[in-house]
């Protein structure tokens, strides 16, 4: 499960995993010694500061809440554990059970619904060819994504022109 909340609004995503993918997650995790991880400590906060929670309740052991904000300079076991979450979250559906095809590949003309419910038109890749250009629909907003980052900024591929 992920979690994301800004404000008041909280929104709750949902993922599968094989049984051998999540054998292999729960080792992973397992592996990490968190005896040195302090619960209780907090970094800087405040209202424009992220706050992050990993709730842990893995097989053996009792389950742990560590929190942290984007700011902290975190232990080693922690930051391995951040990562392993971070290549959960694209495999998680948004909002209203919809995600972007699996292996998607940005075409110009792909129109695409971020998680906001804002039409975006995907108009090229950057002259480099690391990113992607998108422009509004409805909005007079573009935007500037690397491919891979797109499942996490875009949750329905609502119509392709590409090839």
């Amino acid at each position: 499960r992920l979690r994301d909340q800004v404000g008041k609004i909280a929104e709750m995503r949902l993922g599968e995993l094989t049984r051998g993918e999540l054998e292999g997650y729960l080792r992973r995790m397992a592996e990490e010694d968190l005896s040195e991880v302090d619960d209780t400590r907090l970094g800087p906060s405040g209202e424009w500061v992220e706050q992050c929670t990993l709730r842990l309740h893995l097989l053996e052991g009792e389950p742990r809440e560590l929190r942290y904000s984007r700011y902290d300079s975190l232990p080693l076991a922690l930051s391995r554990l951040t990562t392993m979450a971070e290549e959960l979250a694209p495999r998680t559906l948004a909002r209203g059970g919809y995600a972007l095809p699996a292996g998607y590949r940005p075409q110009p003309g792909d129109l695409l619904r971020r998680a906001d419910g804002v039409l975006f038109e995907v108009v090229a890749f950057t002259s480099d060819g690391k990113g992607v250009e998108l422009q509004g629909v409805d909005q007079p907003l573009t935007v500037f994504a690397r491919p891979e980052e797109l499942p996490q900024q875009f949750v329905d591929l609502v119509s392709s022109r590409g090839p």
